[in-house]
């Protein structure tokens, strides 16, 4: 799946933040109906619960959404996250909690093949955490085949998605430095490219914020905040819903849910 092809104004897009497990989103695709969506994105972090899912039960649901997938392989987008390259048991990926199964190391390969870091479409970027410019640029210099965001999609997992210490990091992520699987927002917002909108999970919020009007409103850092991030880590609470560019954060029902 490529988005150089799409229009971001002609597609209705439900997109879906960390499920760490979680089998709410099959409620939600009922609801909104298949037929209804040009695009289902899942944005990773399949794996490792803190809401004591059982890891076979992790493990089955990840099963069944690229099952999904399979079947609707024009339609549905699965990016990869930091605890997703723990559970493949990189040792460059180790965060916490781990993932406690060697399942999804035994099966790396196939979780590779359905899976990608990526997906632009026209000047929205959809990934785990987001691309900051001095990791992209870090990036196209170690790559020099990188001409795009979505050519990162034919570089295999390395260091380079792992977490990244340096004097200019925190245990958190939170630096420039940090890739699309580990940074936060509040970096991006500052570091990232203004020319962008980006759609993020990883970072845990009550609700689906854009994070950059929300630094402004509270705290009026408009020097700060030069990028448009919508933050999308709340399930099973809700999940967004681009409707021909309109940015819609959509609450999942209690009866839903259950």
């Amino acid at each position: 799946m490529t988005g150089k092809e799409l229009n971001i104004k002609n597609l209705r897009i439900l997109t879906f933040g960390d499920t760490h497990g979680r089998g709410v989103w099959e409620d939600v695709i009922e609801k909104e109906g298949i037929e209804n969506l040009d695009l289902i994105i899942f944005l990773g972090d399949y794996f490792t619960s803190r809401e004591g899912i059982p890891v076979e039960f992790q493990e089955a649901n990840f099963r069944r959404i690229v099952e999904f997938k399979n079947a609707h392989p024009d339609k549905v987008v699965l990016l990869r996250g930091n605890h997703d390259m723990e559970a493949c048991k990189y040792y460059w990926a180790e965060c916490h909690p781990s993932h406690r199964s060697t399942w999804v190391a035994e099966n790396k390969d196939w979780f590779l093949e359905n899976t990608q870091w990526v997906l632009q479409i026209d000047d929205v970027v959809f990934s785990h955490a987001g691309i900051t410019r001095r990791w992209y640029d870090d990036m196209c210099k170690k790559y020099p085949e990188i001409t795009c965001a979505e050519d990162i999609n034919n570089i295999e997992p390395s260091e380079m998605f792992g977490f990244r210490a340096s004097k200019f990091s925190d245990y958190y992520g939170d630096s420039e430095t940090q890739p699309c699987t580990w940074i936060r927002p509040g970096s991006l917002c500052e570091y990232g490219f203004p020319e962008i909108r980006y759609v993020v999970g990883h970072t845990t919020m009550a609700s689906i914020t854009e994070y950059r009007q929300a630094m402004i409103d509270q705290y009026d850092l408009a020097d700060f905040a030069k990028c448009e991030i919508w933050v999308c880590d709340t399930l099973p609470r809700e999940y967004l819903i681009i409707d021909k560019g309109e940015f819609i954060p959509t609450k999942i029902s209690e009866t839903t849910y259950e």
